[in-house]
C-alpha cells in the first residue's frame, strides 16, 4: 500500500518532463476550445445569448498587443519583488511558527528540478503554463465574473479562491494564502492594464523565483544546511 501512494507521489521528474508538456498541449487544446464552442452557442441563437457575445468581447480585448514586451518585462519585476515580500514575511512568519524558514520554504523540494533536463523542461512548461493559466482564470473565469457584481474585486476574490485551491494539491495547504494574493494582484492589473502581458510576466516571475531562486537562497540566507 505504501508502494504504490510513493508511486502515485508528484515529483519533478514525473512534472518537469514530456509527461509534463504533454499535459500542456491536452489543456492548450482545452483552452482553445472554449471560446470557439461559446462562439458557436451564440451563432446559433444569438437573441438569447448576448451575454456570451460581450464575454468573448472582454477576453479578446485582453489579449491587447500594445506594449506587451515592456508590459512582460515590468511583470517579471513585479513577480520578483512580490516573491521577494513574501520571503521576508515567510521568514517573519517562522519567528512565530518555530518553523525554521529554510523547511517552510523548502516543502516542496521534490519539486525543484534537479537536472540540466528537468530545468529545461520546468522552464518551458512554466512559460507554457503561466500563459494559460492566465487565459484561463483571469480571462475566461474573472470576465465571465466581473458583470455578476457592482465591482471587480468580488469577482477578483472568488477567482483568486478559486486559484488558491486548485493549487493547494501541488502547493501545499501552507501557500494557499500567497497564491491567493498572488492571484488577487494579478486580477488588479489584468483590469487596470486591460491586457494578459503584466500578469503573465508576474506569475512567470513568481513561478520561476520559487522554483530556481528561492531553494539556493534560503540555504545561504539561513544557512541551515
Amino acid at each position: 500500500m505504501d508502494e504504490k501512494k510513493e508511486e502515485l507521489k508528484i515529483t519533478a521528474s514525473l512534472v518537469w518532463s514530456p509527461i509534463g508538456f504533454y499535459q500542456q498541449i491536452f489543456i492548450w487544446l482545452f483552452t482553445l476550445s472554449i471560446p470557439a464552442v461559446v462562439n458557436i452557442v451564440y451563432i446559433l441563437n444569438p437573441a438569447n445569448k448576448a451575454g456570451l457575445f460581450d464575454w468573448l468581447l472582454r477576453v479578446k480585448a485582453l489579449f491587447n498587443l500594445n506594449h506587451f514586451i515592456i508590459y512582460v518585462l515590468w511583470g517579471l519585476i513585479g513577480g520578483a519583488v512580490l516573491s521577494f515580500l513574501f520571503l521576508l514575511l515567510t521568514w517573519l512568519i517562522t519567528g512565530i511558527s518555530g518553523e525554521t524558514a529554510h523547511e517552510r520554504l523548502n516543502r516542496n523540494d521534490e519539486l525543484i528540478p534537479r537536472s540540466p533536463a528537468q530545468k529545461r523542461w520546468a522552464v518551458l512548461i512554466n512559460l507554457s503554463a503561466s500563459f494559460v493559466e492566465e487565459i484561463l482564470f483571469r480571462a475566461y473565469l474573472f470576465m465571465a465574473l466581473i458583470n455578476v457584481w457592482n465591482h471587480w474585486i468580488w469577482a477578483a476574490v472568488l477567482v483568486s479562491a478559486i486559484f488558491a485551491f486548485v493549487h493547494t494539491n501541488i502547493q501545499q495547504l501552507s501557500a494557499t494564502i500567497w497564491i491567493f494574493i498572488t492571484s488577487f494582484f494579478l486580477c488588479l492589473f489584468t483590469i487596470k492594464l486591460q491586457g494578459l502581458a503584466f500578469p503573465w510576466g508576474m506569475h512567470l516571475s513568481v513561478n520561476l523565483m520559487n522554483l530556481f531562486i528561492f531553494p539556493k537562497l534560503s540555504e545561504r540566507l539561513f544557512n541551515e544546511r
